[in-house]
Formats: C-alpha cells, sequence, structure tokens
C-alpha cells in the first residue's frame, strides 16, 4: 500500500534528518582539531544543520566551552582561516547573511581572492530575541501599568464611570481594575516555532502577526511576540491591559463603541461591525474631496488611505469594538493626554498626511477610511466621549 506523505509529515522527517546544533558544533571542533582546518566540514555542516538566527545564536554560545580553542565562531573564523581561505570565508559569509547575521569581513585582494582576516560579526545579531524581550518589556510593562492606575485614579475617571455605570458596579469592579494590573506579568513566544506560550493559551495563525495579545483564561499574562520589533512597545502594552479590563467589566458597552466607529455589514466574531468595507472609491470620492477641501490637505492622502484600508481590513479587525477601544487608550498614552482633554485633529495631522507613522493611530484611521470620511471632529469628538463624558469641541477642557 502506498500512502502520500502529508507536508506536516514531511516537515517531522526533515527535523528528524536535520543535524542538531550540538552536532553541528562537534563537526566545528573536528575541523579545526588536530593539523589544518577542513572548510569544507564547516561550511556543509552550517548549510546543513543551521536553519537561521536563533540557531546561529545557540551554536556560536557552545563556543565558550573552549573546545574549539576560541571563544567565539567569529575568534575561530580569524584565527583558522588564512590568506588562501577567501572563498571558503565568502561561502561561511553567505550562509549567515542568509540567516540574518550581520556579519562583514576584510580582503587584502578580492581579485586575487586573498583574506586577510577582519571577519566580524555585529553584536546585536547575537541577541536572541527572547532575551531582548526579557530586557525590553519588564520597564515598559511597569510603565503602562502605572499609567493605568494613575488614570482610573483620577477623580474624572472615577466620576465618569460612576456617572455612566452607577455607584453600585463602581464598588464592584473599580477594585478589580486594580487587583488585575497589579498582577499582570508578561510571557514570551516566537512566532515561527511556537504552538503555545509556556502551556499556558495556544498561538493561532492571527498571534503570530500580533506584537502583543492577552487572553481571557489567563487574565494575569500579557503574551509578547518577540520575533517582531515594536516601535511603539509602550503604547502596544496599554492596548493590551484595555483588553484586560475589559474583560472584567464593559465600562463602555458594545453599542456605545459601535455607534463611533461602526456601521451595520459584515459580522466579526459574532458581532455586527459593518466597517463600510462594501464602499469603493468611486463612492467615497465626493466625501474626500469635500473633507479634504475642510482640512487644508491634498485629496490624494485621503484616496492613498482609502486604498491602503481597504487591503488591510482583510477580516472587520479595523473597525473591531475592543480594538478600537484599546486604540483610543493607546493614543492618549502616545499625545499624553491627561483625564478630562481631548484627542484633538491637529495632534492626528501628521499621520493622515504620511509625516509619522503610529499602529494605533494608523487602524483609527483605516476605520474612518472604510466608514467613508466622516468629519474628523465629529469622530474625535465621539472618541473622547468614551474617555469621559461630555466635552467642547473646541478645546481641551472638560465639561461637567
Amino acid at each position: 500500500m502506498k500512502i502520500l506523505i502529508t507536508e506536516s509529515q514531511y516537515k517531522v522527517l526533515l527535523e528528524q534528518s536535520k543535524p542538531s546544533v550540538q552536532s553541528v558544533y562537534n563537526d566545528i571542533v573536528s575541523a579545526v582539531s588536530g593539523i589544518g582546518t577542513e572548510p569544507d566540514k564547516i561550511i556543509n555542516s552550517i548549510s546543513m544543520g543551521i536553519a537561521d538566527k536563533n540557531e546561529f545564536i545557540t551554536l556560536n554560545k557552545l563556543f565558550k566551552d573552549g573546545k574549539t580553542g576560541y571563544n567565539s565562531f567569529e575568534k575561530m573564523i580569524n584565527g583558522e582561516f588564512g590568506v588562501n581561505n577567501y572563498n571558503d570565508v565568502k561561502e561561511i559569509f553567505d550562509l549567515l547573511i542568509k540567516r540574518d547575521i550581520n556579519v562583514t569581513f576584510g580582503s587584502g585582494n578580492q581579485t586575487m581572492n586573498y583574506y586577510n582576516g577582519g571577519f566580524k560579526i555585529d553584536p546585536k545579531s547575537l541577541v536572541h530575541p527572547l532575551d531582548a524581550c526579557k530586557t525590553k518589556y519588564p520597564q515598559l510593562l511597569e510603565q503602562a501599568k502605572n499609567w493605568w492606575i494613575k488614570w482610573l485614579s483620577s477623580p474624572i475617571t472615577k466620576q465618569k464611570f460612576i456617572k455612566k455605570n452607577g455607584e453600585k458596579d463602581f464598588k464592584k469592579y473599580y477594585p478589580q481594575f486594580f487587583e488585575a494590573i497589579k498582577k499582570l506579568k508578561l510571557d514570551y513566544y516566537l512566532d515561527n516555532s511556537e504552538k503555545s506560550v509556556g502551556n499556558k493559551t495556544e498561538i493561532d495563525d492571527r498571534l503570530q502577526t500580533a506584537y502583543a495579545f492577552v487572553d481571557g483564561y489567563t487574565p494575569e499574562y500579557v503574551y509578547v511576540n518577540c520575533s517582531l520589533n515594536d516601535d511603539d512597545a509602550l503604547e502596544t502594552l496599554v492596548h493590551e491591559i484595555q483588553h484586560t479590563l475589559y474583560n472584567i467589566y464593559h465600562y463602555n458597552d458594545w453599542t456605545d463603541i459601535g455607534n463611533v466607529f461602526t456601521k451595520k455589514g459584515e459580522s466579526y466574531h459574532g458581532y455586527t461591525i459593518g466597517g463600510g468595507t462594501s464602499l469603493e472609491m468611486k463612492d467615497v470620492i465626493p466625501q474626500i474631496n469635500k473633507i479634504s477641501t475642510q482640512l487644508g490637505i491634498s485629496p490624494n492622502y485621503l484616496k492613498n488611505y482609502f486604498k491602503f484600508a481597504k487591503d488591510s481590513n482583510t477580516d472587520g479587525y479595523a473597525c473591531e469594538h475592543t480594538e478600537s477601544m484599546s486604540r483610543i487608550m493607546a493614543m492618549r498614552k502616545t499625545f499624553n493626554i491627561k483625564p478630562g482633554q481631548n484627542i484633538t485633529y491637529e495632534m492626528i495631522k501628521p499621520y493622515i498626511t504620511g509625516e509619522k507613522e503610529h499602529g494605533e493611530i494608523g487602524w483609527i484611521l483605516i476605520c474612518w477610511a472604510l466608514n467613508g470620511f466622516e468629519d474628523i471632529n465629529l469622530l474625535l469628538n465621539k472618541m473622547n466621549k468614551l474617555v469621559y463624558q461630555d466635552t467642547k469641541p473646541t478645546d481641551n477642557t472638560r465639561l461637567t
């Protein structure tokens, strides 16, 4: 009986046949032992056994045992390869570049293929993403937690909560917000190598492209994707904490948020959200011309944003309720807005015109585009009302 092998089974076979990182190191130890060096053995072993940057980082750490006579891969190359090994070093160089290792080397005369040493690996390339995360994120989490504690502790925020949700729910749920924030801790994952984080929660395809996420089953964790470089990491953590608090209590219900960001339409996670995804360019051109004239900007900015929005909003994510609420809070952190102050058009204008970029603000603008570019000041006024009660549309003061 002939049975077709599945793709997953094939991957398993490849993993089983691929040399381990330890065996690659053993080959290198063997290649530099005794009289002379065996470049081909080193090259072939790296080619077959080192699949990516992380495996090379692991390999480099093994040199610390001194069995090669060197305490790093870089020093081994410079110590074992001479003037006649230009082609060998170039081949190793190419292998490492393909594995995202930043490396340079010198050559006395490339035409004559002379190698004069100077093989150098950028130290930043030798930092494992998980190690980088564990250095970067703990202090940012504390900053995000402190930001939320200050916001929740503000009399303006408390007054807004009580006015909207009542004294009874304030006494019941508000202390839970502080307790949840204080308990928050980090866990880390790599999008290309794990299906779960510490056996606590599963990593699906969508989470492989997320900078971070929280999970209702393990509310004490913020899970960080260390495979991605998040330039707005602090705001991302503020964003995720909002999800955690929203899982405790919907201090703005779905309808309130939906009235700001959505129109009736497609379904997302069981909720009707819309987001204007049925609109085409011809449908929004009149409004683009009107709004761009009002704002004093080129209509091309809005046309480009609409095209980008149509390509980006593949699953309704752009206007999803809790995501939109999280983005508002992240934006407030970005602009250092205190309770009782507004997000204004002047703050977001550079992001509309492309002078600045920010992920959280970008998604808000994508939703704005998908909904047909309503008056931006009306949209911002509605967003501000989700964070505190009534506002004057022309300044940053709060109405009592």
